[in-house]
């Protein structure tokens, strides 16, 4: 059985990070690429608190707190439908949450949110 986790650190069981953009807000978007590292999950999260993309650089130089990384079994206990979106990004790249359902596109295409 493996150790519980804290926000930031990796369980023993190879629990991975994710990248989270925002503070307390829900998780709107989910990216997926290719780990880069062995702690990396390949997630980027979206929080619905989280500057606009165009904003992000300016508003990372003001605030560097606006991204952190979290244990994804962190964040999947914090927002339990986020599971699926991270199935969803995990399969086609990214997902957006319209709703209560989370609607899988490639990374490429616009977000739909």
């Amino acid at each position: 059985m493996s150790r519980p986790c804290r926000a930031g650190t990796r369980r023993a069981s190879g629990e991975r990070l994710a990248l989270v953009f925002g503070r307390d807000g829900e998780p709107v978007s989910v990216g997926y690429a290719r780990p880069r590292t062995p702690a990396d999950s390949g997630y980027t999260v979206i929080l619905a608190d989280a500057p606009p993309a165009e904003e992000i650089d300016e508003a990372l130089a003001s605030d560097p707190g606006l991204t952190r990384w979290e244990c994804v079994c962190c964040l999947k206990s914090a927002h339990p439908g986020l599971s699926v979106g991270l199935a969803t990004a995990r399969s086609r790249g990214a997902a957006d949450r319209i709703g209560d359902a989370w609607v899988g596109r490639r990374a490429y295409e616009q977000p739909l949110v």
